[in-house]
């Protein structure tokens, strides 16, 4: 679930195809994010996910779709199904 979640935030955010994305998708290679689409992201994800996200190592560490929704699971974990 986070994934699907993930995957359409990414999509309108990034205006890509959601079929086009996958977990080694990169923000910074394969979709071209600058700090202010990340930040938008951020967003995004705090409101999609109750949660608030914080600027730990793990959090500096995500380059792929699949790091985000690793660090999202470990957050959120069950109430999102994961």
């Amino acid at each position: 679930m986070i994934y699907k979640i993930l995957i359409k935030l990414v999509s309108d955010i990034f205006e890509a195809e959601p079929a086009e994305l996958g977990m080694d998708t990169s923000f910074y290679e394969d979709l071209s994010a600058d700090s202010l689409d990340m930040y938008e992201l951020i967003l995004a994800c705090e409101e999609e996910f109750e949660a608030a996200f914080t600027q730990d190592a793990a959090a500096l560490e995500i380059d792929t779709i699949g790091d985000a929704v690793r660090y999202i699971a470990g957050m959120v974990g069950d109430r999102f199904g994961e």
